[in-house]
């Protein structure tokens, strides 16, 4: 009996070593992982990250956010803002990717490296000139950004028309596209038959004057047309019947007047927000 407790005593000493052994090489695994990562991500730095992360298991820079601004960006090695950062953008890891932004640039062209970054949930351009958003190459679509919820463009400029890029098939996680101190004059007829449905569409402080009648015509919760310069908008009385506006805005326009009656009886407007205009008497629908 005494024989056998002492075997016993040897097994459970041995096993208890060897939980140590494997456990102590398991933390030496895990500190050599984490101080390679923490290298890589020192000598993979790009300014502009806003929330860098540390894979284990990527030799790639890596970041949640990224800003790209080009006229302090020194490691993106851009030479103006006419040269493509697809390179660069193809460098980074592409999985954790969430948010990126395109700050100040006079000639912007949209990379069709966009396209590989199939986790990014918000798209931001700010302050810039778009020269080229054409068309497939380089858009936000339904296959390549399946998680994207937020498309904003604001203080930007585009010279030609209104982006093709953004007249693609979207992703049906998009809620939001929001323009603000844009300079559109005019917008597509078709953004109905474009975008599916969304909780908000926004031009704001911009240029436009009208708005094709098709535009009211959009499955939106939110439709804010927020300080642009339109006077009249005959729009409203081509509204097709059964149409649902949640929510109309046209505050801080120079709006003069409205139609006296909606398309049909049918065509309810639920919050219609007129601050900050010129009206001085409103029409019985309201």
């Amino acid at each position: 009996m005494a024989t056998l407790k002492v075997q016993v005593v040897k097994r459970s000493a041995t096993a208890n070593r060897a939980v140590k052994l494997v456990l102590g090489l398991w933390g030496v695994v895990i500190l050599v992982f984490h101080i390679r990562s923490a290298i890589l991500s020192r000598l993979t730095f790009v300014e502009g990250y806003r929330a860098f992360t540390r894979p284990w298991f990527t030799t790639r820079s890596s970041c949640a956010s990224l800003v790209v601004n080009y006229p302090r960006s020194r490691h993106l090695k851009m030479v103006n803002c006419h040269e493509s950062p697809d390179g660069n953008l193809l460098a980074i890891d592409e999985t954790a990717l969430a948010t990126l932004t395109f700050a100040p640039c006079p000639g912007l062209r949209i990379p069709p490296a966009i396209q590989k970054f199939h986790n990014l949930m918000v798209f931001h351009v700010y302050n810039s000139t778009i020269t080229d958003w054409s068309g497939d190459s380089n858009s936000i679509s339904a296959a390549a950004h399946p998680r994207l919820f937020v498309t904003a463009v604001a203080m930007t400029h585009f010279p030609s028309r209104f982006p093709v890029g953004l007249l693609q098939p979207l992703p049906a996680s998009l809620l939001s596209i929001q323009f603000c101190g844009t300079d559109f004059t005019s917008l597509p007829d078709d953004l109905p038959s474009c975008w599916h449905p969304m909780a908000v569409v926004a031009f704001e402080y911009g240029a436009l004057t009208k708005i094709p009648a098709s535009l009211l015509s959009l499955q939106v919760f939110t439709l804010s047309l927020k300080g642009n310069r339109i006077e009249t908008i005959p729009q409203l009385r081509e509204m097709p019947p059964d149409v649902d506006v949640p929510e109309l805005s046209l505050t801080e326009n120079p709006l003069r007047e409205l139609p006296d009656t909606l398309g049909t009886p049918t065509t309810p407007i639920d919050r219609l927000d007129l601050q900050g205009t010129n009206l001085t008497a409103l029409p019985p629908w309201t």
